[in-house]
């Protein structure tokens, strides 16, 4: 699981089809969820067929996900959902959030 969209980096270059991923998920129990996504050009860049051609990513940034937000995606309840897990909750937590990069609009499910 992954997203995808047009990215535009600190140097102002464009990456038309960014590969963003979830690297690191900590959960503190009914508290807070860290998590860790990482920008690489592409998915090729990402090279999950074999880690050593893994290129360095673009951007790596944190999140730390309290409060409305937390019991919106995180929540005991939530997670409780025959559908619903910690990873698919983080990525539904991006697509939802602004900030550094905007995921709520162009972005691809991959």
């Amino acid at each position: 699981m992954a997203l995808q969209r047009r990215y535009v980096d600190e140097f102002g270059a464009t990456h038309t089809a960014a590969y963003i991923r979830v690297d690191h998920i900590d959960l503190i129990p009914n508290e807070a969820v860290n998590i860790r996504m990482q920008v690489f050009h592409n998915a090729d860049a990402r090279s999950k067929s074999d880690a050593s051609l893994q290129k360095t990513a673009l951007l790596t940034h944190s999140y730390s996900v309290t409060g409305t937000d937390f019991n919106t995606f995180f929540a005991d309840t939530v997670l409780d959902d025959e559908d619903k897990n910690i990873v698919k909750q983080s990525y539904a937590y991006l697509k939802a959030s602004g900030s550094p990069i905007d995921f709520t609009s162009s972005t691809t499910d991959v």
